[in-house]
This record gives structure tokens, C-alpha cells and sequence, in this order.
């Protein structure tokens, strides 16, 4: 992970605030160098202090990816589903300043599917791993399963929220990753 570029993905998120026209190809990319990044850097370094092969490296790499960019979309989600009372912190504040998120992208059930397509791979990602050596890897995406399938139960939903105006499911441009497979393919570095 570069400094620089999670640095710069932080700019971004935060200069996108109020802008209607941002593609989703941009939030991914956004997140990808955030969160995904952060916890590729920590898991991947460990693997390869620990003398991994560089097949299993390369399949860290792609789960610490999709674990990084589920917890986005989950977290999106529960922001505009859940209230403060239920998740024990403010929620609402990304339609407050009108920040680019998933459902706001591509709506609420569109997230939720991406958010079970990137659980899936996470989980394809571990297949193969000694379940003790990776006990911890297998626990995150166990819990960003479950904290996934609550939140997904949720009694509210955005029928009552704002209708944003761009609400296309992926934008048609042959340049853009259209699927979690194909994100994979971005190289971070």
C-alpha cells in the first residue's frame, strides 16, 4: 500500500461530497485504497513475513479486497437503514452532506447483492487456507457476514429516504470494471 494513494483516495471521498456525477467505478476505487488497502497492507505483509507461497499472497490480497470494499457497502447500507439507537452511533450523516455511497449509486437491493457477491469471494479467496493458521481471516468474513445478513433484515429501508438522481446500476464505459472479479484485476500499486 502507498501512503500517497490512500492519502489521495481520502481527497477524493471527501471532494465527492455533493457532486451528483460520480460513477461508481470512482466509490470502488475510492474504497479499494482506503479500507481494502489497509487491510490488505496488514494481512499481506503478515503472509509474506510468514513465508507464504505467492499463490495464497496473491489470494490474500484479492480477500483482504473484497472484505474491505463489503465493509463499505455494509457500512453504507446500515447508515440510511439502521438508526443511531440500533448501530450506537450517529447515522444519516452521508445523506446529510450528501456523500456518494453505494445505495445512493445504485440502490439499497443493488448494494446488498454486491455486499453478498463480495462475501462470496471472500470466502472463495479462503478456500484451500489451514482453518487454524487463519482462524482470524476466517472470523472477519464470518463476521462481515453476519453483520451483513442483520443489517439486511433491517425493518427500515429508503422507501422513505430521498430519491438521488443518479441511479444507474454500473456505468456502460468498456473501461469500467464492471464486476468484483474484474476489480480484482486493478493492481493497487
Amino acid at each position: 500500500m502507498k501512503i500517497e494513494e490512500s492519502v489521495r483516495a481520502h481527497v477524493v471521498d471527501i471532494i465527492s461530497e455533493g457532486i451528483s456525477d460520480v460513477e461508481l467505478k470512482h466509490l470502488k476505487l475510492i474504497h479499494l485504497h482506503k479500507t481494502a488497502a489497509l487491510l490488505e497492507g496488514s494481512v499481506v505483509i503478515e503472509a509474506i513475513l510468514g513465508g507464504a507461497k505467492d499463490e495464497d499472497v496473491e489470494k490474500l490480497r484479492k480477500f483482504t479486497r473484497c472484505i474491505g470494499l463489503l465493509f463499505q457497502v455494509v457500512d453504507d447500507i446500515v447508515d440510511v437503514t439502521q438508526s443511531s439507537q440500533q448501530l450506537g452511533k450517529t447515522t444519516g450523516k452521508d445523506l446529510v452532506v450528501d456523500k456518494v455511497t453505494y445505495p445512493k449509486l445504485i440502490g439499497i437491493n443493488k448494494s446488498r447483492e454486491y455486499a453478498e457477491e463480495l462475501n462470496r469471494d471472500a470466502k472463495a479467496q479462503l478456500a484451500g487456507f489451514d482453518q487454524e493458521k487463519a482462524a482470524s481471516l476466517f472470523a472477519l468474513n464470518q463476521h462481515q457476514k453476519c453483520n451483513h445478513k442483520y443489517h439486511s433484515n433491517s425493518e427500515h429501508s429508503l422507501t422513505n429516504q430521498p430519491q438521488h438522481s443518479n441511479n444507474a446500476l454500473l456505468p456502460t464505459n468498456n473501461n469500467t470494471p464492471t464486476t468484483n472479479s474484474e476489480m480484482h484485476k486493478t493492481p493497487l500499486y
